[in-house]
Order: C-alpha cells, then structure tokens, then sequence
C-alpha cells in the first residue's frame, strides 16, 4: 500500500466530465433551461459521487490502511498495559466488543441507577494517563497521508469545477437532490409521524433534549488552546487523526455507559474516515473563504433504543453528567422537531471530556442517541451506501449555490426553512417553538429555484 500511495500521488489527476459524474436516461427538451422540475419529472438522473470514482476508491484504500495502523497501535498499547498488572477494565474483550444489548427497564416510571456511568471517569483518566507515544504515524506514513489529502483537496475542487463550468448539468444536479430528498425525507418522517410519535416519552425526549442544549450554551467557549484543531496544514492532519483515534477508546467506554445506564444498545465504530472529514472541508464555504472550520464527530458513537422513554432516558443520564463534570456538553441538535433536510430524526449530542483529562480533552466527540426503527429503515433503503450519493450531491450543490451575503437563503438554508413547517406538525410545534417566518430561497443558476414539497 506505501508503494501504491506513492504511485497514485505521482499520476495525473484524471479527467472529470459532466457524463462521467451525471448519468441521465432520457431526452432533454429543447426548452431545458426554463422547463420547471415537473415537466423534467420523467428524467432518471443517477449522481456518481467523488468518492466512488475509481482514482479516489484508490487513495480511500491507501487511507484507510493508514488509519488502521493507528489503530491497532492504541489496541497494542491498551494490551499490554494489562498484561503489566493493569485493571483489565480496558482490554481487549471491551476494544473488541460489537454490541452491548442490556435489558431495559422491567418498570419503566422508576429510574435505574447511574452508578456505571459515574465509574467511567476513572476509567478514562486511567486511559489517558497512558503512554500514547506510539499511537502516531512515523515519517514516512507521516508524509503519505499529506500526500494523500493533497490529492483529495485537489481532485474535489476539480470535481466541483464541472458544474460551475456548465449551468445544465448544476440543474440536474438540483433535479437528483430534491427526488433523494423526497424519496429519504418521506419515509423517515412517515416513521417519526406513525410509530414514534405515538410511544410515551416522545414529548419528555424533546422537551430533554432541549433542555439539555440550554445547558450547552452556557458551557464555555471551545476556541482554546487546548482544542485540536484542523486547519490546511498537513502536520494538522496528522496530528487530528491521531488525537481522534486516541478519543475514540475513550467515546466507546463513555458511550456504552450511558447505554447501560438508559437501557440503550452500542454498536463498536471507528473514528471518522480522514477522507470524509476533507470532503466535508473541501466543500464548505467558509473553508473556502480561509475561514476556521470546526469538526465535531471525528470521535463518535452511536447508542440505540427502542422507545422514545429510553432516549429521554439517555439525554437525562448524559444532562446529569454534565452537571457532575463528568463531561462537558458543548451542542446539542435535537432532530425530532427539527430533522435534517433529508428527513433523519435523532438527538445529535457533541461533548468533551474535562480539562483534567489533559490528552482527551482536546478533541470534541460526537454521540447520537437513534430509535432502533429508524436504522431499520435505513437498512431497507439501500442502507449507507445510498444516503452517502444524496449527501454528497446536496453538499457540491449547496457550496456552488452559497451566498456569503445571505448564508440563509442558501440550498441549505432554504431547504431547512422549507421542512421546518411539516416538522412541527409531527412534533408539536407547541413544546417546540419553531420559527415562524424564513428567508425566501436564493435563485440558482438557470433560472431553478428550491421548491417546497411537502
């Protein structure tokens, strides 16, 4: 793989075009420019995203190898700290655990005890106290991955370039988003309308989650020294990775705390791909504009539950933390009154460990508290895989379309506003004040505009 990264960095960028990224089954009417969305309804438009093209398949595969070697090193290092007499609370059974199913609550109105959880701080400062001197990539592996996100940053800009160059197929590209958005948005939302609306604790969840991001807003600022940051440096890269695969032994043992302390199940993840956390980079605005951009979840978990009773339960357990300082809450979104544009609906939580945890505390982690049924859904709809091409398509669409002037009346803004009137009537705009006025939506290239469908 080093030969190979060293091979695929040497090699011309390959040449992008609108056919290789657009494919379209049927005939454009000659009236194309001005013709609405409806009268285009019958076109079948398919997105191939930058990640799926082969040169980038490539260097994904590089990357990940890469990153695997991190984590194995912080694996060996968690090993033989045990086999040195240390407490066996941090071996190999929980680094290679998959899934933690606790069984709920036999009466759900009486609360279970938190005492897991408030043993976990100890957990994570006996973590953090190890050496980690190992746990980073040597030279050569230092300079491959600099290599490497090179080509990512430039194969992005000349991918985006393609439909700045062409106003026809930016139209098509909004075509393909609004019919993902539609097609994910519908049958998420008939979930959250049909089957957790109805479960007792849907209002007490929301009602929660927002109380627990009043807390967050007065949780001090994130901009301090201690906070790794990634900027456009290479030496930046390496150093955020590495801290992000650090953070994540001590995410999991946090995560699986609170799933146990709220009758939630955990599945083991990896830390955020490098390679997605420089799509997201590439195509954000205020990168664009040199600007600092924050990211939130290189270090995540997910903890799932199967009743709206239980998620309560799990934004309690994470509320009281906070106030023990057992962690720190830093944003909260709660996704249920207000979903993404695409329709997912969850209590997207980022936090950080305390300042005593000097190591740890450096990198915010992401932790989303689902219902079960919705990653079934997914699951029946192509699962990741799918989602992945409307994320990316949206994502190019919404950096050509930005506004610096009117960051709101951009795709993504205007989508949002559009979507946030059918959420409050799944989700009782009555516990949940939503705004009531929104910006009108920015005109795009060709005379498209964004559309409400509700």
């Amino acid at each position: 793989r080093g030969v190979e990264a060293d091979l695929l960095c040497k090699a011309p960028l390959p040449q992008l075009n609108t056919t290789d990224i657009l494919k379209i089954e049927g005939t454009l009417p000659p009236d194309f420019a001005t013709a609405s969305e409806e009268r285009l309804s019958h076109l079948e438009i398919d997105f191939v995203a930058p990640s799926e093209h082969p040169y980038m398949k490539a260097i994904q595969s590089c990357m990940k190898v890469l990153e695997e070697r991190l984590r194995f090193r912080i694996q060996e290092t968690v090993d033989n700290h045990n086999k040195n007499g240390g407490s066996g609370r941090l071996g190999r059974t929980s680094i290679t655990t998959k899934t933690i199913q606790p069984s709920p609550p036999p009466v759900l109105e009486r609360r279970r005890s938190f005492g897991f959880a408030a043993q976990v701080p100890g957990q994570i400062s006996r973590l953090d106290k190890r050496s980690f001197s190992r746990v980073i990539w040597n030279g050569k592996e230092q300079e491959q991955i600099s290599n490497l996100c090179t080509r990512v940053m430039e194969f992005q800009a000349a991918f985006v370039e393609v439909f700045r160059a062409e106003k026809t197929s930016l139209k098509l590209l909004n075509i393909f988003v609004n019919k993902m958005e539609r097609k994910f948005r519908g049958v998420y939302q008939a979930c959250v309308r049909d089957m957790l609306k109805i479960q007792p604790g849907f209002k007490r969840a929301i009602t929660m989650a927002r109380l627990l991001n009043t807390e967050a807003q007065h949780t001090e600022d994130t901009r301090d020294e201690r906070y790794e940051v990634m900027d456009s440096s290479f030496a930046s890269y390496t150093n955020f990775m590495q801290a992000a695969v650090r953070t994540q032994e001590a995410v999991f043992l946090y995560a699986k705390a609170v799933a146990q302390s709220s009758g939630g199940s955990v599945t083991r993840t990896s830390v955020k791909r490098l390679y997605r956390i420089l799509e997201k980079l590439a195509l954000d605005p205020k990168a664009a504009r040199g600007e600092e951009v924050r990211t939130w979840d290189a270090a995540r978990m997910m903890v799932l539950y199967d009743t709206m009773e239980h998620i309560a339960r799990g934004v309690e357990q994470i509320l009281e933390d906070h106030h023990k300082g057992r962690v720190e809450v830093v944003r909260v979104k709660e996704r249920f009154s207000e979903p993404t544009s695409g329709g997912w609906s969850d209590v997207l939580i980022n936090l950080r460990f305390p300042s005593s945890c000097k190591e740890l505390s450096k990198l915010p982690f992401e932790l989303q508290l689902g219902h079960s049924q919705m990653m079934v859904i997914r699951k029946e709809m192509g699962g990741h895989h799918g989602y992945a091409k409307y994320r990316s398509a949206k994502e190019v669409l919404e950096f050509l379309t930005y506004d610096p002037e009117n960051m709101t009346g951009s795709a993504a803004g205007s989508r949002k506003a559009n979507f946030r009137s059918e959420a409050s009537e799944v989700c009782f705009a009555g516990i949940v004040p939503l705004p009531q006025n929104s910006p009108a939506p920015l005109p795009l290239p060709g005379g498209v505009t964004h559309e409400s469908h509700g």
